[in-house]
């Protein structure tokens, strides 16, 4: 295929402009940022390449019900462009419309090239310039190459025997499809991780039921989150009280990782948070006994990426909800299998593997969606667990199959 120079002036020391030649990888938050900055240092010799066909990032990709921030609004936001949270932790169409204005008002957007990969990099130590391949076949050439790529917009899709030949459509969180009605549905969600546990309390009210298959469960705290009120607002219209607020969230999270400690088990601030997720536990489902053993996690405080939820446990008590601890292990053409040999029911699947669903029709013609949100394996159990279930919290786990001896034997459905 024959490639075309995009930037032919980046030999020359800084081109006919003067400035750098600059390419940004990646149009999220981090991508952003580096075109704000660009502009503000008085170079507009650069350009933003995005593979997506809009900005945004994660948050372009993750439109999936209940989808918001873990980290307060007030922190997760640019220094140098404020805005009026409505919450204490934004949801993913308020943060769309924050990265939108903000491409359009700082200048930024006439700078983006949309839908178009960069597929490799090559430094001329000769020449001191980047050759940047598109995935179009251009070529673009650069000074300096800013990689703002992030991980949380690819989806990691199961490899679940017979998951190819399920009989009804299928989606991952981060391809979420919004034209599927799960309205009086059946659904199972296959995994706990960030992704899953926000989609949970977020359907739960429309659909018939809901099945939410657990591997293995990890640390939850509730998150806190609050719809700001116009006193709130008003307050925090006030620059250096908004400023005082940003600086009072920052602290408040830099402290708890200071020196590591709340991540290695033993210490006395490990220690202290894991008390405090259990006694989250306790007081939840103290009067759901079967549930409080069955969220209870085996590994210490760390072992995995702790999940910040306010709204999923009391989701689990609801009446059209059952927590199934259990990993899948197989699909059917109209069921699911889990790892004690269970084949269930499945119409509609949806599958969401750090944030993955899947729908499919069952013979009684009901739908159910089955969301596969995989958890990865604990580093403390990781060895004991050969082929583990990975998912929506690890970036490297794989999936767990029937123990050894065990034959894949299918009971009459619990659900």
């Amino acid at each position: 295929m024959s490639r075309r120079s995009r930037s032919a002036g980046a030999a020359s020391p800084f081109g006919p402009a003067g400035t750098p030649r600059v390419v940004v990888v990646g149009a999220g938050f981090g991508g952003i940022a580096a075109g704000v900055r660009l502009k503000r240092a008085g170079i507009d010799t650069f350009t933003i390449y995005e593979s997506s066909p809009g900005i945004g990032g994660t948050w372009w990709d993750n439109t999936y019900p209940g989808a918001e921030v873990d980290v307060a609004s007030h922190l997760y936001c640019f220094s140098f462009r404020p805005h009026r949270w409505t919450s204490s932790h934004a949801k993913q169409p308020e943060l769309q419309r924050y990265l939108e204005a903000t491409v359009d008002e700082l200048g930024v957007r006439p700078h983006l090239r949309l839908g178009t990969t960069v597929e490799s990099a090559t430094w001329d130590d000769e020449r001191h310039i980047w050759t940047v391949a598109l995935d179009d076949g251009d070529v673009d050439e650069c000074h300096a190459l800013i990689s703002a790529v992030g991980f949380l917009n690819v989806p990691r899709y199961p490899s679940w025997p017979g998951l190819e030949d399920f009989g009804g459509p299928a989606f991952h969180t981060a391809r979420w499809e919004h034209h599927r009605d799960l309205t009086d549905k059946t659904v199972a969600v296959v995994g706990t991780g960030s992704s899953a546990t926000q989609v949970v309390p977020a359907i739960q009210p429309l659909v018939r039921r809901l099945y939410v298959f657990q591997r293995d469960p990890g640390w939850v705290m509730p998150k806190g989150e609050v719809e700001l009120g116009d006193r709130e607002l008003a307050r925090l219209a006030v620059p250096w009280r908004r400023r005082l607020e940003r600086l009072r969230l920052r602290y408040a999270l830099e402290k708890a990782l200071w020196g590591g400690a709340l991540f290695r088990p033993g210490t006395r601030r490990n220690a202290a948070r894991e008390r405090f997720c259990l006694d989250y536990i306790e007081r939840t489902f103290s009067d759901r006994p079967d549930l409080r053993a069955a969220v209870t996690p085996t590994h210490p405080f760390g072992g995995k990426r702790p999940v910040f939820a306010t709204t999923y446990y009391p989701a689990l008590k609801e009446d059209n909800v059952e927590l199934v601890p259990s990993a899948v292990v197989a699909v059917t053409p109209t069921g699911i299998v889990d790892a004690e040999g269970t084949e269930g029911p499945a119409p509609t699947a949806a599958r969401s593997c750090r944030c993955s669903r899947r729908r499919r029709p069952t013979p009684s013609g009901r739908s159910v969606a089955c969301a596969a949100s995989a958890s990865p394996p604990s580093r403390c159990d990781r060895r004991s667990r050969p082929g583990g279930t990975g998912g929506c919290s690890a970036r490297c786990a794989g999936r767990r199959g029937p123990s050894a001896g065990t034959t894949s034997r299918r009971r009459a459905a619990r659900w």
